[in-house]
């Protein structure tokens, strides 16, 4: 869609990446890792008598079956965090950890 609205056609073999910036548009991943980090900083800034923070603290027991393991949510958001070099303990400050996901 963006190729037609900026008229590129595609037989310029041009990639995305230098068709999103120049659109003005970031990508869909990003905008999914900063929504995923967003709701991980609402999450843990919760009560922790509260049930979702108590399912999202509460360990899982037992062991991981052997070979490749499906991907977590939790994992998906760690990696997410180490990508950007920001630490849990800095969701409790809502301005400082909408500053390290959102850049705001």
């Amino acid at each position: 869609m963006l190729r037609w609205m900026l008229g590129i056609s595609l037989r310029e073999q041009r990639t995305n990446e230098e068709v999103l910036p120049e659109a003005g548009v970031t990508s869909i991943i990003s905008k999914i890792k900063e929504a995923r980090l967003t709701w991980f900083g609402h999450v843990k800034r919760r009560h922790e008598e509260e049930g979702i923070r108590k399912a999202m603290d509460r360990p899982i027991p037992g062991q991981r079956s052997r070979g490749r393991q499906r991907k977590r949510w939790r994992d998906c958001v760690m990696a997410d965090m180490k990508k950007r070099n920001i630490e849990e303990q800095w969701a409790q400050d809502r301005k400082k950890w909408r500053k390290a996901v959102c850049g705001k």
